[in-house]
């Protein structure tokens, strides 16, 4: 998913690097509990954000990777729906967060498979 990323004044990039991450994930996971997919979430695990070395569409936001463990499989076609209906909704912020996804990219918004949590764990 395309967010905006927003330079950080630390001094420490590592850490802000970190905090940030944090946030993402955080951000995400409300989003989808503030969803129609509340029930079914039990939670996101981020694998990866783009860092500021890793700008893109002229340097204001970076994709953030991540999976999320769901009960039942709303459908491969369904999630970005339900995703984008939650975003419009909090106008584009992630779960009424400070993260705010990339609207002019959201057509980067990609849905891969149905795996169990098991299987991601490996």
């Amino acid at each position: 998913m395309p967010i905006e990323r927003h330079g950080e004044a630390d001094t420490n990039e590592e850490e802000a690097e970190s905090k940030f991450k944090v946030a993402v994930r955080e951000a995400l996971e409300r989003a989808l509990l503030q969803s129609e997919l509340r029930d079914a979430t039990h939670g996101v695990r981020l694998i990866s954000v783009g860092n500021s070395s890793e700008l893109i569409s002229g340097g204001k936001y970076v994709l953030a990777d991540f999976h999320v463990q769901l009960s039942s499989d709303p459908g491969s076609n369904r999630l970005p729906v339900v995703l984008l209906d939650a975003l419009r909704a909090t106008n584009f912020s992630l779960g009424g967060t400070e993260i705010i996804a990339a609207r002019d990219l959201l057509h980067e918004l990609q849905v891969e498979g149905w795996y169990s949590w098991s299987i991601m764990e490996s």
